[in-house]
C-alpha cells in the first residue's frame, strides 16, 4: 500500500510540475522565435538600404507597385509628395498585382 501511495504522489508531483512549466516554456520559445525573425527582418532592411538585395523577387514587385501607386496618387491629388513609402501591406500574391 505504501508503494502505491508513493507512486501516486510521485505521479501527481511530476504532473503538476509539467503543467506549471508549460507556460514559461511557451513564453521563452515565443521570445526566441520572435527575436529570430526580428533580427532577420532588420538584416534584410539593412541589406536593402545598401542595395544588396535583388529586386527580382515577388515581394519587391509588391513594394515597387505600392511606391508607384503612392506616387501616382500624389500626382493626381496635386500634393506632389515624392517621399518613399515607409511601410506597406501585402494583401495578395504578385500574380494578382500584375
Amino acid at each position: 500500500m505504501k508503494i502505491v501511495r508513493r507512486r501516486i504522489i510521485i505521479f501527481i508531483v511530476v504532473f503538476v510540475s509539467i503543467l506549471v512549466s508549460i507556460y514559461p516554456a511557451y513564453r521563452i520559445s515565443e521570445y526566441f522565435f520572435n527575436r529570430h525573425f526580428d533580427r532577420w527582418g532588420n538584416r534584410l532592411i539593412d541589406l536593402d538600404k545598401q542595395d544588396k538585395l535583388s529586386h527580382d523577387f515577388d515581394i519587391w514587385k509588391d513594394a515597387d507597385a505600392a511606391v508607384a501607386m503612392d506616387s501616382i496618387a500624389a500626382d493626381l491629388s496635386g500634393k506632389n509628395d515624392t517621399t518613399a513609402v515607409e511601410s506597406f501591406r501585402i494583401t495578395g500574391s504578385a500574380e494578382e498585382v500584375e
